[in-house]
């Protein structure tokens, strides 16, 4: 996974390949939720896996932004 910034620098990559947990196997699709988890669903491995950011993260370093949710 890589994630670029508007200058098109690469300030983040995250991730190896295999299929142990933590490791990307045919990731085919990624989607993120109100409170800023990742999750990633992969191909290959049958599986979806979630990334919570750690405490005190920096929010500049987050894949998505917070955003107001009725469903929460």
């Amino acid at each position: 996974m890589l994630k670029y910034d508007l200058e098109r620098a690469l300030p983040l990559l995250v991730g190896v390949w295999g299929d142990f947990a933590g490791g990307f196997w045919g990731v085919h699709g990624f989607s993120v939720d109100q409170d800023g988890n990742f999750y990633t669903a992969e191909v290959d491995s049958g599986r979806v896996q979630k990334f919570r950011p750690r405490a005190g993260a920096n929010p500049a370093y987050l894949v998505g932004k917070p955003v107001y949710s009725a469903w929460k």
